[in-house]
């Protein structure tokens, strides 16, 4: 009876993640069936909003940053300021941004990569207001808020 009970519960459960997988392989690489060349229109409209969003509340923030990422320039440097403050993060053109992370080891990581080997900043999103930075370094990614610039 137990074999029964077991093979039944083991068949439903086959069945929901053969189901799941077939919803998720109907979804198509676009939102909403949109053309692929619409869906990147309106990703690249999305991201200048954003920015101008960004640049209502720090102009000089939201310029600086977006040349570092649209260039790609590596960063070179991190230090703390003061005990409270926001750390300084130097990139290899000399721009400066001020940043934050949500746990203190998060810029003693990043710093610690910086020291130890290459890293490379792989991408940015959007968290209310902030810019959220990601970096990486072999298999580490370590995530920072940038806040402003000094």
């Amino acid at each position: 009876m137990e074999l029964i009970g077991f093979l039944a519960v083991a068949a439903l459960t086959l069945a929901g993640v053969l189901r799941m997988k077939k919803r998720h392989a109907r979804r198509s690489a676009t939102p909403l069936g949109l053309d692929p060349a619409d869906a990147a229109e309106l990703d690249a409209i999305a991201q200048r909003v954003l920015w101008e969003r960004l640049g209502e509340r720090s102009s000089a923030l939201a310029a600086r940053l977006r040349l570092v990422l649209t260039r790609g320039v590596p960063p070179r440097g991190l230090a703390p300021v003061a005990e409270g403050q926001p750390w300084r993060l130097t990139f290899a053109d000399g721009t400066v941004v001020e940043v934050t992370a949500p746990r203190r080891a998060d810029l003693v990581e990043l710093l610690l990569c910086l020291t130890l080997g290459e890293v490379t900043l792989v991408g940015h999103r959007f968290v209310g207001d902030d810019v959220v930075l990601a970096f990486a370094s072999g298999d580490r990614v370590v995530r920072v808020t940038a806040v402003g610039v000094p």
